[in-house]
C-alpha cells in the first residue's frame, strides 16, 4: 500500500488552513513512506457545514489529492495520537465513487487502484500549499504577542494542548 485515503468533511479552505488532512489515527510509519493522499468527501452533522460542501460532488467522491510532505502529531484522543498528514502541493479533483464504503475513515491503499478509479497522479495540476501562519494582528492591537498568547492561539489553530506548542527564539 503505497497511497492514503481518506474520508473526511473538511472542506478545501479548512484543509488549507491546517496545511493538510487530519486529525487522523493512523500508523505514521506507513504513511512517511507514501507520496499521495486523496481526500474523499464524507459527511457532517453540522448543516452549515453541509450546505457549504454542497456542490463538490457526491459523497464518496475523490475532491483533493495531496502530496505528503510529513506528518504532525496533532492531539491526543481515547489515549492514541492522532496526526495531521501535511501536503507540500495539493489539486482538487472530482471523481465519483472512490471511497469504497468502509468503515474506517483512513485507508491504506495502492496508488494503481486510485489510477484505475480514474485518478492520474502525474497529470493533476498541482498547487503549493499555503504556510501555516498565525495571524499576529488577530491577537494584538500592538502588533505584538506574548509567548502565552503564541501558545494559545496555536494550540488553538492545531488541535492540540498548549502543553504540545514549543515556541523556540534565536537571536
Amino acid at each position: 500500500m503505497n497511497a492514503l485515503m481518506v474520508f473526511t468533511s473538511k472542506t478545501v479552505d479548512e484543509i488549507l488552513a491546517l496545511g493538510g488532512t487530519g486529525h487522523w489515527n493512523l500508523t505514521p510509519a506507513k504513511v512517511t513512506a507514501m507520496r499521495y493522499a486523496v481526500c474523499t468527501l464524507g459527511d457532517t452533522p453540522d448543516p452549515e457545514k453541509r450546505r457549504s460542501v454542497v456542490g463538490r460532488g457526491e459523497r464518496g467522491s475523490a475532491f483533493l489529492v495531496g502530496r505528503i510532505s510529513g506528518l504532525r502529531p496533532s492531539r491526543m484522543e481515547n489515549g492514541r495520537q492522532r496526526y495531521v498528514v501535511e501536503f507540500s502541493h495539493y489539486a482538487t479533483l472530482d471523481i465519483s465513487d472512490v471511497w469504497d464504503g468502509s468503515r474506517n475513515p483512513v485507508r491504506y491503499i495502492d496508488e494503481a487502484v486510485l489510477s484505475s478509479k480514474g485518478i492520474d497522479f502525474d497529470k493533476l495540476q498541482y498547487k503549493s500549499v499555503p504556510a501555516v501562519r498565525l495571524d499576529v494582528a488577530e491577537h494584538s492591537n500592538t502588533g505584538s504577542l506574548t509567548i502565552a498568547q503564541a501558545k494559545a492561539g496555536l494550540a488553538n489553530h492545531f488541535g492540540v494542548t498548549e502543553s504540545q506548542i514549543q515556541i523556540m527564539i534565536s537571536a
